[in-house]
């Protein structure tokens, strides 16, 4: 597929990682040739991005879409985390699970090779003193997660045919962005120190979260594009990371402090305790991959790439906090009447 222009679909690529991905991709597989699909709920907040091939569409129109061209589908798109996923539930589950299940479908009739889905290490959910590896129960807390879990299940069921299927369970993500969010824990974190000169964590900041930056999920990716078969596992649903980035979530904000001098740290003891807490294992990740797929961002490689970036530009440091969260501007949107509760364009 190497030797030959590789048709490359990506759906959600006007997201938060979507962008990033694209332009790594464009970089590394030389022949690609990449469309993306998107709703574009979030323009407001993109940045130094224009891609050529672009459909302005619904995940859930899919079947209007021909998947013939394509020889690969990353599946990024999807409601995108818990806060989201609690309000709307039934169009979570509608977007996470039944359109991507049909996407599957509809790419293993058009003979799609490669199928990569943006799976999660929240399906894990629950920390009972475990670290969690592939054989682990998983323990979803949130319709997100389950969503996450189910299409997983589906696609084991499913006969897959010539479709190779990779399911990549990703810790949360952070890094820059040219569509930036705030609603993920390390960049809100640095965004609060650089601009507020404090972080408010609101929990009581026990709950362990693995956490990669979106240039290393671009290049597990990509090793998903080009992997050979393996056997018994397909598809094949795998936990990529760092092992040495699982952290507590008070020691990732005194991580920033550290880097980032004059800040307060607070925490909130009377809160409920988050039970989403969960350490995860990378070891198959890093036994299968060939070290130039491995991740290389450390938390700190991570904090100086954020304020960086975001000292860099104006239009982020200037703007209300709030309008970097995903929900806020999906619940602008419902307000405005541009688009109805189960998350479509009116």
């Amino acid at each position: 597929m190497e030797n030959k222009k590789m048709k490359i679909l990506i759906t959600g690529n006007l997201g938060y990682v979507g962008p990033v991905v694209e332009n790594y991709l464009i970089k590394k597989i030389k022949k690609a040739q990449i469309t993306g699909l998107d709703t574009f709920f979030f323009k407001n907040n993109l940045v130094n991005f224009n891609n050529k091939t672009q459909i302005y569409d619904d995940i859930r129109n899919i079947k209007k879409i021909s998947l013939k061209q394509f020889d690969a589908i990353i599946h990024l798109a999807a409601v995108s985390n818990d806060p989201i996923g609690n309000k709307f539930e039934n169009a979570t589950k509608n977007i996470n699970y039944e359109a991507s299940t049909i996407l599957l479908k509809e790419a293993i009739k058009n003979n799609v090779k490669k199928f990569v889905f943006a799976s999660s290490c929240s399906i894990y959910g629950f920390n009972d003193g475990s670290i969690k590896n592939e054989n682990s129960t998983v323990y979803p807390l949130t319709e997100y997660a389950r969503s996450k879990v189910n299409f997983e299940k589906f696609a084991k069921k499913i006969n897959l045919k010539k479709t190779q299927v990779t399911c990549l369970r990703f810790p949360t993500a952070c890094g820059m962005s040219p569509n930036l969010r705030l609603d993920l824990v390390i960049n809100d974190f640095v965004f609060s120190a650089i601009n507020k000169k404090k972080i408010k964590i609101l929990s009581d900041g026990t709950p362990w979260r693995p956490i990669i930056h979106v240039k290393d999920m671009a290049k597990a990716i990509e090793w998903s594009l080009k992997r050979k078969n393996i056997k018994k596992s397909e598809p094949l649903c795998i936990n990529v990371g760092l092992n040495t980035n699982n952290f507590k979530v008070i020691d990732m904000a005194l991580k920033i402090k550290k880097k980032i001098k004059g800040i307060s740290v607070s925490v909130n003891k009377k809160k409920m305790i988050d039970k989403r807490s969960y350490q995860v294992s990378f070891d198959w990740f890093l036994k299968l991959a060939p070290k130039k797929f491995h991740p290389t961002y450390t938390i700190d490689k991570i904090i100086t790439d954020l304020t960086f970036g975001i000292k860099k530009y104006e239009n982020v440091r200037n703007r209300k906090f709030h309008e970097y969260f995903r929900l806020h501007e999906i619940q602008k949107l419902i307000d405005q009447n541009k688009i109805n509760k189960l998350l479509r364009w009116k």
